[in-house]
This record gives C-alpha cells, structure tokens and sequence, in this order.
C-alpha cells in the first residue's frame, strides 16, 4: 500500500480507524501536537485495541488501521497486537513514526523482525526531531523497512513554504537506494507548537469542507473522536466540558463503532463539517447571529485552517447547543439534507 492509496482510505468514509496507541515517546519535541513526552503514561490496553480493531473490522467499508502515538515503537507490544489483529482481519496497517528504534542497521532489523509485516510506514522528519534522532538516522529506519518489504514514505515538517529544510531532506534522500514518497505539511499551531511559537499565523478565513469526519480516531485514553484533529486528540480527555464536545462520540470500551459510523452519518453537526466545512457553519452563525462574542475570529494557524475553526465551534456543550440551533433551521437542514443527497 503506498501513500496515494493510505491518502485515499483516509478520506473516503470510514475506510480508516486511526488509533493512537501510546502518548509516550523518547522524544520531547518543540513542535508536537499532542504533547508527547518519555514521561506520559496514557497507554491502550491489548483488550481495548482488540475490541476497537474487530469493531472496525465489521463495518463494511473497513479498509486499514493507522497506528500512531506518542511514538508507536515506544510500545512494542501493543504495536506488534495492533498489527497483527489487523492483518488477521485482512485490514491494511500504517505506522508513523520518528525512526529513533534505528541508531543501527542490525538493531534496526531487529526491530522490525519482530513485528508482522506493516504495509506502510512513515518516517517524521524535521528539523525539532534532529535534536533526538539525526536525519542520517531516520533515513536509515526507511531504508531498513523498505528492505522489510514495507512501503516508505517520508512525512516532512516544515516551517514555511521556503524553509530551506525542504532542500537538505530532499537532497539527502537521493542518496538513497530507493525512491520513498513525500508527503509535506506545515507545523500546526498546535500542542508544544503554540508555546514555542513555531508556527505562522494565517488571516485568511478557513474555508473548505473536511473529508476526514468519517476517520474516526480512537486516543491513547480510550475516547472516540470523530476525526484526527491534532487540535482536540490530546485535548477532549483534559477539558471539564468532555462530554459535551462535539467531535466526542464515546468511549471504545462501551460504544462500538457501528455506532460511531450510525451518528457521523446522522449528525447534522457532523455531517456538515464533513460535507460542507466549519467554515461554513461560522457563516451560518454569523448569519443568524448565534455567536455574539463567543468566538473568536475564524482566523488560524496557515497549515491547520480547518481544524483549528472546527476545534472553536465544537469545543463546548454551549457552542454545540447553538450550533444545533443552526441546523433545525428549515432552510439550513434543506440545504445539509440536498448536498448530503447529491454527495449520495
């Protein structure tokens, strides 16, 4: 499976479970967005990652499991459960992750021979990882999984549009034997990011609708989210207003996904992030004039628009309930209800 397919299960409806197995990780990086650290101790038990991926498993459009942390090698064993639950229910398996297992070939190897063959994998490359793992040594954990018969790709974070990193990774990586794919991203105000200001800041309104309401994430603390918002994954377990959130959708040890796919095709809230964007919710808001001074302007980080108003909008039982009022207004549910149809 190479990264344009990974890209296409991810956005296509709930064909990808994103489960977040770990929040530990050896590295403590400037840019993290979910505040990983060797001190966070929020792990999923085997039970909860069994019962996740075999729910996943019986929804029909089920297609892969997307492994992530934390760092996922920080917990062997429930990577190594995670993939081969998934691999024995036919679903294709993804890993992200910073290469730090490969200070050597030979351990390197060792590593990976452990584990059930993972279908595809992503190397975190930039320039906050250097500092833990050098850019020789990450290139040598892609190089290792490709021999493994793993597909590579190389996830590049980067500053800016200009930031000469691009040219030192790209350079480094035609050395290479192979040929990985590329997939770049801006660092997103987001987690450790906002604190250490390594981000740009757009004025420019999200606009745009998000296709991955429909990949639900399940974190390292067991609560199911309707997407893999970066914004809210480290976020919902920590507020006081949990239970009231609005990418919340439960809990994997008592709601199955069956029930997770039944409300993210149901919930007008939901359903309009996905089909039509936050942005234009906030439009509607405005329009009816729902908002008052409750949030903030849909103004947001340049790599992370969308996410960022979605996380505003949702964040509370009281946007939630005005939203909800946006969405029983005759005209806007006539206008959900016709994109919904066509969008089939």
């Amino acid at each position: 499976m190479n990264f344009q397919e990974y890209l296409k299960h991810h956005y296509n409806f709930f064909e990808t479970l994103v489960l977040q197995i770990t929040l530990r990780c050896p590295l403590e990086c400037g840019h993290c967005n979910v505040n990983s650290s060797p001190r966070a101790k929020i792990a999923l038990s085997r039970q909860s990652i069994d019962r996740a991926i075999r729910g996943f498993a019986d929804t029909p459009d089920s297609k892969m499991v997307f492994i992530t942390g934390g760092e996922p090698f920080a917990e062997c064993d429930l990577l190594d459960c995670a993939i081969t639950i998934s691999r024995d229910l036919g679903l294709a398996t993804y890993v992200i992750t910073s290469a730090h297992w490969a200070r050597s070939s030979s351990g390197a190897r060792k590593v990976l021979n452990k584990l059930p063959k993972i279908d595809l994998m992503s190397i975190s490359i930039d320039e906050w990882h250097l500092k833990y793992v050098p850019l020789e040594q990450a290139l040598r954990g892609a190089k290792i999984a490709a021999e493994a018969g793993t597909d590579v790709n190389i996830a590049l974070t980067l500053r800016n549009p200009d930031d000469p990193f691009r040219q030192i990774v790209y350079e480094a990586i035609e050395q290479l034997e192979f040929s990985p794919s590329v997939y770049e991203c801006m660092v997103a105000p987001v987690g450790r990011s906002v604190l250490n200001g390594n981000h740009n800041i757009s004025k420019e309104p999200a606009v745009g609708y998000c296709p991955k309401i429909g990949a639900p994430t399940i974190t390292s603390d067991g609560s199911i989210i309707a997407c893999c918002n970066a914004t809210e994954t480290n976020l919902i377990s920590q507020t006081e207003l949990a239970n009231e959130h609005g990418l919340l959708l439960g809990h994997v040890d008592d709601t199955t996904l069956s029930e997770v796919k039944h409300k993210l095709e149901n919930d007008p809230i939901l359903l309009a992030l996905r089909l039509l964007g936050p942005g234009w919710i906030w439009q509607q808001g405005l329009k009816y004039n729902l908002f008052d001074n409750l949030l903030e302007a849909p103004h947001s980080g340049s790599s992370n628009d969308i996410c960022q108003v979605c996380a505003k909008l949702v964040r509370n039982g009281e946007r939630v309930r005005r939203l909800q009022k946006i969405m029983a207004k005759p005209e806007v549910a006539a206008q959900l209800r016709w994109i919904s149809g066509r969008t089939g």
